[in-house]
């Protein structure tokens, strides 16, 4: 069994609006190699790299956006299905297509009704979405940005900006105009 000690660097960031504290732990582990860990409430992410070039872990991090970085940390989707667009769509359309007297009012009456029970679970509304869209409905479902990615990423931001506030992030000048958004202010 063999044992080593590595040096890990934690930084605690705390009174941000909207936000827990977040725990950071970077952790270089030798040349062009790092490992970070962000926990923030119960939930925790974990990313490495091992082809960073000569920067340590924190100024890779901070030198990327928060959507790359969310990608490494996490398997969340960035977006997720829009029911409440699908319904509203779904509706115009039932209207349309009476309006144009391709459905019978007894038709869209049923569809309607259908609609307000919820489109939560668009596959298993698959005869109906095709009634109202056609075959290929599915192609085109509208989406919004999902929750958890939105809210992983604001940590991600809150993490750079401390990094960079606290001097354990150096980056080039350049850099630091490229993120802007990110840049603290």
């Amino acid at each position: 069994m063999k044992i080593e000690r590595t040096q890990v660097t934690k930084l605690t960031v705390s009174d941000i609006k909207g936000l827990d504290p977040i725990s950071v732990f970077l952790e270089d582990l030798g040349p062009a190699a790092g490992r970070i860990t962000i926990a923030c409430y119960t939930d925790s992410w974990t990313a490495c790299w091992s082809s960073m070039g000569a920067q340590g872990i924190a100024s890779f991090f901070c030198s990327f956006e928060p959507s790359y970085l969310a990608k490494n940390l996490s398997s969340i989707e960035f977006s997720v299905l829009d029911t409440d667009k699908l319904e509203l769509l779904a509706k115009k359309a039932v209207k349309m297509l009476r309006k144009q007297r391709d459905i019978t009012a007894e038709d869209a009456s049923d569809m309607l009704e259908q609609i307000e029970k919820g489109l939560t679970e668009p596959m298993e509304e698959g005869a109906l979405l095709s009634r109202i869209f056609g075959e290929d409905w599915w192609r085109d479902l509208p989406t919004k940005a999902h929750p958890h990615y939105t809210y992983l990423c604001r940590i991600i931001q809150a993490v750079q900006q401390a990094l960079i506030s606290s001097g354990t992030a150096t980056l080039s000048t350049e850099t630091l105009k490229a993120l802007v958004p990110y840049a603290p202010s």
